[in-house]
């Protein structure tokens, strides 16, 4: 990604949250691919690119991680 499109994530000490989103939908393609399922040739060249650079472990990894989450969401309780 070009510095432009990048400066407000590092701006923010948000390129952590933005990997672990953008691995999310790699993650959530691969998914879809593994279930023979449709996937518009764009995204489909897209994620072949992710893949060759990652490999597809790092993806499988991420969706045992989503799967297993090692941390609770601490949400807050509404008051009533």
């Amino acid at each position: 990604m070009e510095e432009c499109e990048t400066g407000v994530i590092e701006a923010y000490h948000k390129k952590n949250l933005f990997r672990r989103f953008a691995l999310d939908n790699f993650a959530a393609i691969l998914r879809l691919l593994s279930e023979n399922k449709r996937v518009v040739r764009p995204i489909r060249e897209m994620y072949n690119t992710v893949v060759k650079q990652l490999g597809s472990g790092t993806l499988e990894g991420r969706l045992a991680e989503l799967a297993n989450p090692s941390v609770e969401p601490k949400f807050s309780k509404a008051v009533v």
